[in-house]
């Protein structure tokens, strides 16, 4: 199915402090309005096989494209309310756990200057079958003069969604249990 892309833009009592705010909706699937979403599966692996990897924040940089680092900023066990610090080769994001469903779903927001990114990935399966698919659904928001430049950032985006997911179930393959 090909792919469609929609621009909205917000009122200015809708996005609060973003005056200048775009935000840029992909889908390959039927999809709500707003989501990006991209399947992959079957991956060999049960549902808590692929939680336990999808949560172990500090190996992120195992799988994730362009993650060096991953620290916990604040202590605890994981989950809704978490912060961690991404560090990219150029830049750290904030990301923070905006939901937490163990072994279903969890909900990441990452936050910068110029934009911020949602993903929610929700593990599809069950334990009684060695095969799961994986759901990532994705938000992004651009923010001041990156917003100008909202059809090539959106490109990147769609690109960076497949990729996350392609790279994910290629470290499936060597870490399954």
């Amino acid at each position: 199915m090909a792919s469609t892309v929609s621009e909205v833009r917000l009122s200015n009592s809708t996005a609060n402090t973003m005056t200048n705010t775009r935000f840029h909706n992909l889908s390959t699937r039927i999809s709500p309005p707003g989501i990006v979403s991209r399947f992959i599966g079957p991956l060999e692996g049960s549902v808590h096989a692929i939680w336990a990897q999808l949560v172990d924040f500090e190996n992120w940089n195992r799988w994730m494209p362009g993650v060096e680092a991953v620290e916990r900023q604040d202590a605890g066990v994981a989950g809704r309310g978490s912060i961690l610090l991404v560090r990219e080769k150029l830049t750290q994001l904030e990301c923070r756990i905006a939901h937490w469903d163990p072994a279903k779903r969890l909900d990441l927001v990452f936050t910068t200057r110029s934009k911020r990114i949602g993903y929610s990935i929700t593990v599809i399966g069950t334990d009684d079958t060695p095969h799961t698919e994986v759901r990532l659904e994705m938000e992004f928001e651009f923010n001041g003069l990156g917003s100008w430049l909202g059809f090539f950032r959106t490109s990147l985006e769609k690109r960076r969604a497949s990729r996350l997911l392609e790279c994910f179930a290629l470290h499936m393959q060597f870490h399954s249990t």
